[in-house]
């Protein structure tokens, strides 16, 4: 019986509700665990998008800027650009249902999204010509051109366009 009795506590088990016990902090602490991880994925995705959107649109800026410092002329309207170099057509900007799209040899391809409002300054000289372009789309506001240089005039009717805009959105956004 004593070596029966050894055996029993060498091999001492937990009951049926302390078990019970352990495997419910178990379950709550594994459900927190799994909670964080997929609270932490979101924010990676959030972060991830925001930093995709924020490099396409850095991209988008360089190609339009390189467009407009690259070109001997530009004629065109607000919906229709044309960038000429050396005397021919090397580049075409469209603006068609809120979409920006840059036709270039052979390829087109969608630049932009949501263009909200885009304005061209012509030319001083040939009133044919673009001078500066404004795009403004949900969030952000591009300006290429002379006009975003020393041209102090051009650059306050820019302004004056931007303060238009920004008070149109906010009558907007009063009616709603």
């Amino acid at each position: 019986m004593t070596k029966r009795k050894s055996i029993r506590r060498a091999l001492s088990a937990m009951t049926l509700p302390e078990l019970l016990v352990v495997m419910i902090l178990a379950g709550i602490v594994l459900m927190a665990v799994f909670e964080g991880f997929s609270l932490f994925r979101r924010l990676v995705f959030e972060v991830r998008t925001k930093l995709e959107r924020t490099v396409e649109r850095t991209a988008t800026f360089h190609a339009l800027d390189r467009l407009f410092m690259g070109s001997d002329s530009i004629p065109g309207d607000a919906a229709h650009l044309e960038f000429f170099r050396a005397g021919e057509v090397f580049a075409e900007i469209e603006i068609e249902d809120s979409l920006l799209i840059l036709s270039r040899s052979g390829r087109t391809d969608t630049v932009m999204r949501l263009v909200s409002l885009s304005r061209v300054v012509e030319n001083l000289c040939h009133p044919l010509w673009v001078d500066s372009l404004l795009l403004i789309d949900d969030t952000t506001r591009f300006g290429f051109g002379v006009s975003y240089g020393p041209d102090i005039s051009a650059r306050h009717e820019t302004e004056q366009l931007e303060s238009a805009y920004d008070q149109s959105l906010e009558t907007t956004s009063d009616e709603n």
